[in-house]
């Protein structure tokens, strides 16, 4: 039986009000509670957020565990 390899999808979103490396982690963790999220990388400089997920992410999703976290979502990037 062949398996297919799912492919990964890379975003890239705007987080706004990030102002230390404690908010980094905060959104770092939230994002990677996301289902399929395999990594997140957080950028405090760029206020953004790159994820890497298996499976394709909705802008809904990531608003919303940006906006649970206590941040705001400033749009998808790519």
């Amino acid at each position: 039986m062949l398996f297919k390899k799912k492919e990964e999808q890379t975003v890239m979103v705007s987080v706004k009000g990030m102002m230390c490396m404690n908010c980094v982690n905060h959104v770092k963790e939230a994002l990677e509670a996301l289902k399929g999220v395999k990594s997140v990388h957080v950028e405090l400089k760029d206020g953004t957020a790159t994820l890497i997920a298996n499976r394709p992410l909705s802008d809904d999703e990531i608003k919303n565990a940006i906006m649970d976290a206590g941040y705001q979502f400033g749009g998808r990037l790519n």
